[in-house]
């Protein structure tokens, strides 16, 4: 497994990854960023309590995890990335609070992202 901040997803690679990966994505809280190839916009989201790449994926395979804005996103055209790690013990709404300066540092709130809020 690479480096937390060396790890650069596509759909299919996603989709594949390997059990021992899935155990050390599961203990990690933090912040991840899908980016849409074929649009060149961003979607930045936290990671509170379930595995980092678990939502995140759920996101890429389903195309959108219940965002609008990724609903209508073909799967393949996306990448998965982390941007940040926190201590698993973070409150929820810290991270909530730091995934809005990522959304404002890399400006993914919609028109120019994928970000609705």
């Amino acid at each position: 497994m690479p480096a937390w901040d060396e790890i650069d997803l596509g759909w299919d690679e996603l989709r594949v990854i390997p059990g021992s990966w899935r155990t050390v994505l599961s203990q990690w809280r933090g912040i991840y960023y899908i980016y849409d190839q074929a649009e060149g916009k961003g979607y930045v989201g936290p990671r509170t309590v379930a595995p980092m790449c678990w939502v995140a994926g759920s996101t890429m395979l389903h195309g959108h995890g219940g965002n609008v804005l990724l609903r209508e996103r073909d799967p393949k055209t996306l990448r998965f990335t982390i941007l940040q790690r926190v201590s698993p013990d973070m409150d929820a709404d810290d991270v909530i609070r730091l995934e809005g300066t990522w959304k404002e540092r890399l400006h993914t709130r919609s028109p120019f992202g994928l970000n609705e809020n």
